[in-house]
């Protein structure tokens, strides 16, 4: 009993309420020490830290310079330098394309034409009368679609407009030419075709504007200024 009096009991063990209250011993002070110190330093560097990393967002959150802002600007510029060119060369190139393919349409339709009504009309002088109507006859042979083949020419399609004519003066009209000529110059295309009776689909040699009018006939067979393409 006197060495339970001399040490005392640990919490919950002691037999009278005198020896219940007494704490237990801490089992190593030092150890709780240097915890505590520990924490302390940790706690400091954390706090340095957090002060050093907001001050990095605050010179972060300062924008963009005028200067910056000006070598974007260029680099945009000289993108789009580059591109808008290759990209409406491109789009003319396929214009381009598109009118020689509407081009031999309308020279098959020609052939089509001449064989259903060449003993009387020859072949057909404007596109209208290739074009559709609600009674197929020689006037509207229905060959071609209404863009082509509209009331009043030019008719146009793709960039480009397209007439089609014939020297002969009154039917039957022995011979035709068919013109396709961009409606804007180096925008809508850089190129004048022409097509005529035999076939053969010509491009104008160095030419440098859109045509107003159908080519005639002798000056699209005529290789000074059209060759085959």
């Amino acid at each position: 009993l006197q060495g339970h009096s001399k040490f005392g009991k640990y919490l919950g063990e002691g037999t009278s309420r005198g020896e219940q209250l007494q704490a237990a011993p801490l089992k190593n002070p030092n150890k709780n020490a240097h915890r505590n110190l520990f924490d302390f330093w940790k706690t400091g560097f954390t706090i340095q830290g957090n002060s050093m990393a907001h001050k990095k967002l605050a010179q972060n959150d300062r924008g963009f310079s005028l200067i910056e802002l000006l070598i974007v600007v260029a680099i945009i510029l000289i993108i789009a330098a580059i591109a808008i060119p290759n990209m409406l060369r491109t789009k003319q190139n396929a214009n381009e394309a598109a009118a020689v393919s509407d081009m031999r349409s309308i020279a098959t339709a020609e052939a089509t034409y001449s064989n259903t009504y060449g003993s009387t009309n020859g072949f057909a002088s404007t596109l209208a009368a290739l074009g559709p109507a609600a009674t197929c006859d020689a006037a509207h042979a229905c060959i071609i679609d209404q863009n082509l083949g509209c009331a009043a020419e030019p008719c146009y399609r793709n960039g480009y407009n397209f007439f089609l004519m014939s020297d002969s003066g009154a039917p039957p009209f022995t011979d035709f030419a068919i013109t396709a000529s961009p409606t804007q110059w180096n925008g809508t295309g850089s190129k004048n075709f022409c097509a005529a009776e035999d076939g053969v689909l010509r491009y104008e040699v160095g030419g440098t504007a859109s045509k107003g009018a159908p080519i005639p006939h002798d000056t699209c067979v005529g290789f000074a200024q059209y060759n085959a393409i």
